[in-house]
């Protein structure tokens, strides 16, 4: 595995098909930062999460603790301790000191509604 440059990045993203649409999330594992594409594919390079970030749309994407990012329309649901569900099941915690902030966004999105209802079905 190489280091890429950030000129670089951008025809690196087109080679291997990455674009905002198709990220789930951006992590970091060994030294590396890994890409999770929404078909399964995933892409490990030595370019830190916040290089990588700065190319993607702002309002697409969360940052929700240090090395984890993840796309706002893939969040399936947020508990209340924090923990982000994504649409391939995958579960990130996101940051402890800032659990109103999960909280917000989780009423913004709708989860509470949705989980409400969802409640009420496995109850009948």
């Amino acid at each position: 595995m190489r280091s890429i440059s950030m000129i670089n990045l951008n025809a690196w993203f087109q080679k291997h098909d990455l674009c905002a649409e198709n990220i789930l999330y951006i992590y970091r594992k060994d030294r590396k930062t890994v890409i999770q594409r929404t078909d399964g594919a995933e892409f490990a390079l030595f370019v830190p999460v916040h290089s990588i970030l700065s190319t993607l749309p702002e309002k697409n994407f969360l940052s929700i603790s240090k090395g984890i990012v993840v796309c706002r329309s893939h969040i399936v649901n947020i508990s209340n301790d924090g923990i982000y569900t994504m649409s391939d099941g995958r579960t990130f915690q996101g940051r402890k000191r800032d659990m109103s902030s999960h909280r917000r966004l989780s009423a913004e999105i709708g989860f509470s509604n949705i989980s409400k209802c969802l409640q009420l079905l496995h109850f009948f």
